[in-house]
């Protein structure tokens, strides 16, 4: 197997993956609810770092796509 063959799927991989980090962020699944003197206090939810990481894997499967 070719190293771009192998660099495509893992790209493919951590796109799916990012797509599912940005969803579960954007819905917080999993987010610590906190409370500051009884009311709750919403937190905005980080979404830099998942879309960064999505547009490198979409550049990287893009590079590395199989002849």
């Amino acid at each position: 197997m070719d190293y771009r063959t192998i660099a495509f799927y893992l790209a493919i991989l951590f796109i799916i993956g990012s797509i599912a980090e940005i969803h579960v962020r954007m819905k917080g699944i999993g987010e610590r609810i906190e409370k500051i003197k009884g009311v709750v206090v919403t937190k905005k939810p980080k979404l830099g770092p998942p879309i960064v990481f999505l547009v490198f894997s979409i550049v990287l499967a893009a590079m590395t796509f199989p002849r």
